[in-house]
């Protein structure tokens, strides 16, 4: 659609109202649909606009028709413009209205799942929407006491919902911390002393965490982890330790993918308590296990003599080169992975290549040669060439021919080795391999400027 000119523009700015108004009026009569907009817009006044809401709402759950997996996203994306960008203009004006008007749909969205389908995903920004519009109309509503502001939230979460609980650390302050803590005493009462946890540790409620787990036991490793880490910001290292061995040995750590974070929070609370070697050795243990780069900068907070990066590149390499490559980018060390990517082997770069994503590798490439290591940059996009045309499937020769391209673009002044020969020897092998992929040489010629093929041969010159 043709947008107005700064010319126009300045002419309408200089309109009286009166004209202007005689403008959108004719439009307006002369086009229903331009009609309707207008006063769904900006004409309905904040109780218009929720019974509108609400009459729309009701019609789309009275419907017998069932939207498919391929007719779910456009359901959603229709009924998010329908509902929830009017309630966004009525949550300031009327919050009580509108906070009951949230209600209802939070509570009635099975009514929503029955007549579209749920797989894809595609209803979370609806429903999400709701529940942020909720909650900001719950925050303005201050004057109806904190009880009661407890009781509506928690007269929700009583039933089926489908939103994640750390919503309430993003509104913890427009709500109130004593609003949380009066929902949090209803969900204890409730019996769910893993929410009354989780609230609990948005608000840094070390005391009460504290009792919980003295008392009662909460079985969520997750915050079992975090009350931890809330008590090594609060100086008490000491206890994160007693704490953190209770599930030393849980295995529900491990079944949550935990362990790792476990190890992190254990190291820490060490060396707040001046336990340094234990702490090392943790974070070579946690190394060895998935080689996360958070162990190697814990591990430095202490270790301010010995080579820490050829023992933890050792044992990341020690469990395969894919290791190496991915620590070393972490903690961008580009001059390290030149000389471990200049000296691998084909089998290593292979083994790169079936771990590794490509758009990772392209990242890694484009990030050597900025940092002036235009040897590996050069080598791993002819990797990535390799690797798409391998794949066998003409779709994929975009990406061979691009790498191919930011190769040439990378190699301009290196000298020529046996590992990265010239431009022109490169293209001779791969012509010899693949000169029978007609497609990926059409693609290659449209790419590449100086490409030149015959019957039998090809030629490059720059």
């Amino acid at each position: 659609m043709a947008k107005l000119n700064k010319k126009q523009l300045s002419l309408l700015k200089e309109m009286p109202a009166e004209q202007l108004m005689q403008i959108i009026c004719e439009i307006a009569d002369d086009n229903s649909q331009v009609k309707s907009f207008i006063i769904n817009q900006y004409l309905l006044t904040p109780e218009e606009l929720l019974k509108k809401v609400e009459s729309e709402y009701k019609r789309k759950i009275k419907s017998k028709r069932f939207y498919d997996y391929y007719e779910a996203a456009g359901f959603f994306e229709g009924l998010y413009k329908s509902i929830i960008l009017p309630l966004e203009k009525t949550v300031s004006a009327r919050p009580d209205k509108t906070e009951v008007c949230c209600h209802n749909l939070l509570i009635s969205f099975d009514k929503v799942s029955e007549i579209a389908d749920t797989s894809d995903g595609s209803w979370m920004n609806y429903y999400n929407g709701v529940v942020e519009i909720w909650l900001k109309s719950l925050a303005l509503q201050k004057n109806k006491g904190i009880d009661d502001i407890a009781d509506k939230i928690f007269s929700v979460l009583s039933g089926e919902v489908y939103f994640n609980f750390n919503i309430f650390d993003k509104y913890k302050k427009e709500l109130g911390y004593n609003v949380i803590r009066a929902l949090r005493e209803k969900l204890l009462d409730a019996g769910d002393v893993n929410s009354a946890v989780e609230l609990s540790l948005y608000i840094r409620d070390v005391d009460f965490i504290r009792q919980c787990f003295d008392k009662i036991k909460f079985n969520q490793p997750e915050y079992v982890i975090k009350f931890a880490e809330l008590l090594i910001d609060e100086l008490c290292a000491g206890e994160a330790i007693l704490v953190l061995n209770q599930i030393k040995d849980d295995k529900t750590v491990d079944h949550a993918g935990l362990r790792d974070k476990w190890a992190e929070v254990f190291a820490l609370a060490l060396i707040e308590e001046g336990e340094v070697q234990q702490a090392k050795t943790i974070c070579l243990d946690g190394f060895k296990n998935r080689c996360d780069v958070v162990f190697y900068k814990i591990y430095n907070r202490v270790e301010k003599v010995n080579d820490s990066l050829g023992l933890f590149s050792g044992i990341a390499k020690s469990k395969g080169f894919p290791f190496v490559v991915l620590f070393l980018s972490a903690i961008d060390n580009y001059g390290k992975l030149d000389s471990e990517i200049m000296n691998a082997s084909k089998n290593e770069i292979k083994d790169m290549m079936v771990l590794l994503r490509g758009s990772f590798i392209r990242s890694l490439s484009s990030e050597l040669y900025r940092h002036g290591y235009a040897c590996p940059a050069t080598l791993l996009r002819r990797v990535l060439v390799e690797d798409s045309i391998s794949r066998s499937q003409s779709k994929y020769y975009t990406y061979a021919a691009s790498d191919m391209k930011k190769s040439i673009d990378y190699s301009k002044n290196i000298v020529w080795t046996e590992k990265v020969p010239s431009t022109e020897e490169y293209f001779k092998s791969l012509f010899v391999e693949h000169k029978r992929k007609y497609a990926l040489w059409e693609m290659m010629l449209d790419k590449i400027d100086g490409l030149a093929i015959e019957k039998d041969s090809v030629s490059y010159s720059a």
